[in-house]
């Protein structure tokens, strides 16, 4: 016999509504996860070949893996983990882009000049 499930009215709920008490309501944290790291990695993927030298690359993905990092934990303090991953992965790409960027082009003028002032390469 199947026991009487009744509602906080007093009356008893419909079989499907009897169903949907007794699903798990946990998320599964495990497949968020995946997502995270698919989508902070095919970001990361994306922003690195707009980067043009080594430190903009190497930049690029740095800031990506750390933004995504630290958007993921406050995400989480508020409730939403895979928005937080992906704004900050963003975020800290453009900005490890832009400093590797920078210090390419410092690395392509020259250091040295001759006495006529001409550079020297």
């Amino acid at each position: 016999m199947t026991p009487l499930l009744l509602n906080n009215s007093g009356v008893s709920p419909s079989p499907a509504a009897q169903f949907k008490l007794h699903q798990p309501t946990h998320t599964n944290n495990n497949m968020k996860s995946i997502i995270i790291k698919s989508l902070t990695i095919v970001s990361a993927a994306m922003l690195s070949s707009c980067a043009s030298g080594p430190s903009a690359q190497n930049g690029t993905l740095i800031g990506a893996g750390t933004g995504a990092l630290a958007g993921g934990i406050i995400g989480h303090q508020s409730g939403n983990t895979a928005a937080g991953a992906i704004i900050g992965g963003v975020a800290g790409g453009a900005i490890g882009n832009a400093v590797g960027n920078n210090r390419d082009q410092q690395n392509a003028r020259p250091r040295y000049y001759d006495s006529y002032g001409r550079p020297v390469y």
